[in-house]
């Protein structure tokens, strides 16, 4: 016997009988003509309305997988070069002739300069003092700016074409992970300003 929900299920399948449409639209259209036509327009309205809805959902949907995922990989891109940069800091800042280049350059600048003291020593940079190149940027430029240029370069030719969805959800992507990289540098300032003043007091 079947089940309730296997029933409904089957009337509602059967409530839409094409050749009886057909033929009580056919009856109508000969009967009043306006009628049928005022039925036919409106269902085609409420069509193209239930198609743009549709397109409109899957393409937000698409951005949003695109914003997600550029600024997934643009994110840990940038955090990975970030990192590189810690680690040239914190090795030129442990300066010795037998250790790594970045090591290898603090001891070559403190032999270069015997005469600075600890304070000035806290103020050298390895990028600048020691000529390392910054990870972070190209040509004295951030890579995240770049990625933001790039993108939204792609975006803007990309525009009136079918890849446009795409190319705005990379560069939207670029962006939010510059600024997030923004705020991220600016709260670690604000942190590191405070505890100094806090241990100074």
């Amino acid at each position: 016997m079947p089940s309730a929900t296997t029933t409904a299920v089957a009337n509602k399948n059967a409530t839409f009988n094409a050749p009886s449409f057909k033929r009580d639209f056919t009856a109508l259209a000969v009967q009043n003509p306006k009628k049928a036509a005022a039925m036919a327009g409106d269902w085609r309205l409420r069509l193209e309305n239930a198609l743009i809805e549709a397109e409109t959902a899957t393409e937000m949907a698409l951005q949003l997988a695109t914003i997600g995922g550029s600024n997934l990989a643009f994110s840990t891109l940038t955090g990975w070069l970030g990192a590189k940069k810690e680690h040239i800091e914190e090795q030129w800042f442990q300066p010795t002739a037998n250790g790594d280049e970045y090591q290898q350059a603090g001891a070559t600048w403190q032999a270069a300069n015997p005469t600075a003291s600890p304070a000035d020593w806290a103020k050298t940079s390895p990028f600048k003092e020691g000529g390392i190149k910054d990870p972070t940027k190209m040509v004295g430029i951030p890579v995240s700016l770049w990625l933001v240029g790039g993108t939204g370069l792609v975006a803007w030719f990309a525009r009136n074409t079918d890849q446009g969805v795409l190319a705005r959800g990379l560069a939207t992507g670029a962006l939010t992970n510059m600024t997030g990289e923004l705020g991220s540098n600016a709260g670690r300032k604000m942190f590191k300003k405070k505890s100094e003043t806090a241990t100074d007091e």
